[in-house]
């Protein structure tokens, strides 16, 4: 960010607060503070927009897709045991290679 000294007019790229041209002289806060409240504006209109859109495509995806699936709770259980299942055969098969091949 370009920043304007107060006194000598130098113009810095630094945010540190001190010119480099004349010493310890502090920065132009005024335009500083302006670039921050732009910055600010710009996020938020940023933000508004890929709120907009991703609420525009959720819209559009839910048209295309009207037969969603959604698991029941139980469903989401019997998911999540099948799911540990799987991993503790994983292991054990993982545990008894590792030991065959430590003979």
């Amino acid at each position: 960010m370009i920043i304007h000294c107060e006194y000598c007019g130098t113009e810095y790229n630094s945010l540190k607060g001190v010119c480099p041209h004349c010493g310890s002289a502090p920065a132009g806060n005024k335009e500083l503070e302006e670039k921050k409240e732009l910055d600010a504006r710009i996020a938020e209109e940023e933000r508004k927009g890929n709120a907009e859109m991703m609420k525009r495509q959720i819209e559009e995806w839910d048209r295309e897709h009207p037969e969603r699936f959604r698991a029941t709770p139980k469903q989401t259980a019997i998911i999540k045991l099948v799911a540990l299942c799987i991993m503790v055969v994983l292991i054990v098969v993982g545990i008894v290679v590792g030991v065959s091949l430590a003979k």
